[in-house]
């Protein structure tokens, strides 16, 4: 990390499991033959940026683009799968 860097972020990723059948009762749920099948989606595909120290920053975008996953990876409420 270089010392002029307050924050530093390296080729992260992340990607969350979607299920397909999401039951609504419990009969539902058991008897579903879809509800361990899953989707792999990839919501950051390789971010990088530096944040100088004493530098203010703000986040735009359009709905659904990973602002929010970007900000909670940020202050480690989620974990990254790829990246540092």
């Amino acid at each position: 990390m270089k010392p002029e860097n307050a924050i530093e972020v390296r080729d992260v990723r992340k990607n969350f499991k979607v299920y397909y059948d999401k039951g609504h009762m419990l009969r539902e749920r058991v008897i579903s033959f879809y509800r361990n099948k899953y989707e792999k989606r990839e919501v950051l595909k390789g971010i990088s940026f530096d944040i100088a120290k004493g530098e203010t920053v703000g986040l735009i975008g359009k709905n659904g683009c990973g602002k929010s996953t970007t900000l909670k990876l940020l202050t480690k409420i989620l974990r990254p799968n790829g990246g540092s």
